[in-house]
């Protein structure tokens, strides 16, 4: 999918060019400037929005495992069934499928996808 070098999980998941536009399009989204590492590991763990409460970041952290899953998902759409590079199309439906996952977990939430897309972190702090 980035015609980089080998195709680690490291590269496939953090630092290819396509999963890089993946997750700046995330950090501007939240509104969140940040470096991220290279590490998938430390990646996930500085996967953090400032000054909110633990609980905050512990459901956007959902969102790091639905941004993957998704980037997954689009690898193998591209190298099994022809599909096409798209971040923009990871991150939207990584966005989707993240707020439906919470919508599932936290019952009881009133917020719509367009709450949660326009205001992403006063939707974090109502779940919680």
């Amino acid at each position: 999918m980035c015609h980089e070098d080998v195709e680690t999980t490291q590269l496939l998941l953090v630092t290819c060019k396509v999963t890089q536009k993946v997750w700046d399009l995330c950090d501007k989204w939240i509104g969140n400037m940040a470096v991220r590492h290279k590490d998938v590991i430390i990646h996930f763990r500085s996967f953090h929005l400032l000054s909110q409460r633990p609980n905050v970041n512990k459901v956007w952290k959902g969102m790091w495992v639905a941004i993957v899953l998704e980037i997954w998902n689009h690898i193998n759409k591209v190298v099994f069934k022809g599909g096409v590079v798209d971040h923009e199309e990871i991150f939207s439906l990584a966005h989707l499928k993240g707020w439906l996952w919470l919508k599932h977990k936290m019952t009881g939430t009133t917020f719509s996808y367009s709450d949660l897309y326009f205001s992403p972190v006063q939707y974090l702090q109502s779940l919680v």
